[in-house]
């Protein structure tokens, strides 16, 4: 993204005549007679990038400044990751050293604002100037450079650094979203998602020399540590946040399996590299990154396909973007293909994609189990027959209501109602009727009640109805209820079934008495009811 905000607003131009370069391979040239090789070739910026190497390649830089006034120039090479760079400029036949910089070379005051890897050139007045580059890396040995006058340099170093202050703060924005919402829900996804991308960011910065630049710019020898580890560290967070996004362990054993193995190639390589060379750790790394993005990304693919999965959905569209990234971005720097403004910002753009889909991703995810929970809650208080409230919905209400009338004084009213005979009806007509006798009863009494009345099942064939509501109200409710239930019947291969209900009824007005009271009461009328021939209504009597 920084080199399009540089095509936008600077104007890069290539000020030296010409430029060449030359390979030393046996490593026998040195400043003293770098001058007098004649075998370097015309350096192409398009086929800067040389790739993992043991040699030293040597620049050779020639410009013509015809101004009456010296001027100056500066360089910036593109990949920040350069372990030596030093700068020579010839005089008198003699190459004098001026400037050493690199990603293994501590930085100086002047350079700790300079972006990436910078130098400054003087170009004297009416006549050319000459000057020599060794660079020397266990890095890739990608040589693209960038030609800056001193005021395009500075508008440069603005971009650079705002670009970096908005890629941090986009990403850390997303990622707080994320931790705070992990914290509310406790859906480990969320989490392993965080520490995924802290850990790509971290290693972002990383190769992109800000750390360097910023962090420990005294002790440059750190990146050949943190980098391959951050690497390796970043891949096995992502395979562990696939694991757990696409719920892995549910759905088969060798995608389980293959998961599994790869997050242990990761830590067997984060030890690994502790106790290797740089230039076998950052293989090494690159194998993990490479593993920890291919491996999941089949997965997911699978997953979509054959299990019709939307988190998988979410997750092939935003990693092939990103993985595609990465590979060109693993290319790029291996010298495979040639270095441009979609090169060099694959990587970049791909995480930016991927960081929006993804949190798209756990959004969605977020809504399925909200709905998941809200589900699970409504099984949970739901008689599974009826479909009407169940037993312990009921007692945690009337709780709720007895504290509430500590407060107000409220007329309300519960009715307890039992079918009549419905053990026969289960010993005549089978177990299956008298199910749907229990459905076919609650739909009808749910037909009549009011929305905020409340009706549950209490077990068997015993029902509960709270309502707000007088003795009026209730003696013209009860009786409909009565009435509506006697007329009713539900087919059955022997026959037609008809039943009746008995009710008993207290009121309450007050928190005087416990929820356990108050169902005795109920019962005690409902057992009248009962007692006095059945399909009828009585109500509780306070005994003075």
């Amino acid at each position: 993204m920084k080199a399009l905000f540089i095509l936008l607003f600077c104007s890069i131009v290539v000020f030296a005549n010409t430029i060449e370069y030359y390979e030393d391979k046996s490593l026998s040239y040195s400043s003293k007679n770098i001058s007098s090789n004649k075998e370097f070739s015309t350096y192409s910026k398009e086929k800067s990038n040389f790739g993992m190497t043991r040699s030293i390649y040597w620049l050779k830089l020639v410009f013509e400044n015809k101004l009456s006034q010296p001027s100056k120039k500066i360089v910036n090479f593109s990949f920040p990751l350069l372990d030596k760079i030093t700068l020579y400029k010839e005089e008198q036949n003699i190459l004098k050293k001026l400037q050493v910089i690199g990603n293994l070379v501590q930085k100086s005051e002047d350079e700790l604002i300079e972006p990436k890897l910078s130098l400054h050139l003087g170009l004297d007045a009416n006549r050319s100037t000459t000057y020599y580059i060794s660079v020397k890396s266990a890095a890739p040995m990608n040589l693209d450079m960038n030609f800056y006058s001193p005021k395009e340099f500075a508008n440069y170093k603005v971009i650079w650094l705002s670009s970096i202050a908005f890629y941090v703060g986009a990403v850390l924005i997303i990622l707080l979203y994320n931790l705070i919402l992990y914290l509310f829900i406790r859906v480990r996804a969320y989490l392993y998602y965080v520490l995924f991308h802290s850990s790509f960011l971290f290693l972002i910065l990383a190769l992109d020399g800000a750390l360097a630049q910023f962090v420990y710019p005294q002790y440059p020898e750190l990146s050949m540590f943190i980098i391959p580890l951050a690497i390796t560290v970043t891949a096995g967070l992502q395979i562990l946040f696939v694991y757990e996004f696409l719920e892995i362990k549910k759905h088969g054993k060798i995608s389980k399996k293959l998961m599994l193995s790869s997050m242990g190639y990761a830590v067997f390589i984060f030890i690994f590299i502790m106790f290797s060379p740089y230039q076998e750790s950052i293989l090494l790394a690159n194998t993990v990154s490479l593993i920890g993005l291919i491996i999941p990304l089949a997965i997911a693919v699978y997953y979509w396909v054959r299990l019709k999965s939307i988190s998988a959905k979410f997750y092939v569209i935003a990693w092939f973007l990103i993985t595609l990234g990465v590979i060109v971005e693993h290319l790029k720097n291996s010298g495979l293909i040639e270095s441009n403004l979609f090169t060099i910002n694959a990587m970049q753009m791909g995480i930016i994609i991927e960081l929006l889909m993804i949190s798209l991703a756990l959004a969605y995810r977020f809504n399925q189990l909200r709905d998941q929970n809200k589900e699970l809650n409504t099984l949970a208080i739901t008689d599974s027959m009826t479909k009407i409230k169940n037993r312990r919905y009921f007692l945690e209400r009337m709780e709720v209501l007895i504290k509430l009338l500590k407060r107000r004084s409220e007329e309300h009213t519960l009715i307890m109602l039992d079918i009549d005979y419905f053990k026969s009806v289960n010993d005549n007509f089978g177990h299956a009727i008298g199910d749907k006798v229990l459905v076919e009863f609650s739909r009808k009494v749910t037909s009549i009640l009011r929305e905020e009345d409340l009706f549950a099942r209490i077990g068997g064939e015993e029902f509960i109805i709270l309502a707000r509501a007088n003795k009026e109200e209730v003696l013209g409710l009860t009786t409909r209820i009565r009435t509506e239930i006697e007329s009713m019947q539900v087919s059955s291969d022997k026959g037609s079934v008809k039943f009746t209900v008995s009710m008993g009824v207290t009121f309450f007005n007050d928190a005087s008495k416990r929820v356990d009271e108050l169902l005795h009461e109920a019962d005690e009328a409902l057992y009248k009811a009962k007692e006095n021939g059945r399909n009828r209504v009585e109500f509780f009597i306070t005994e003075n």
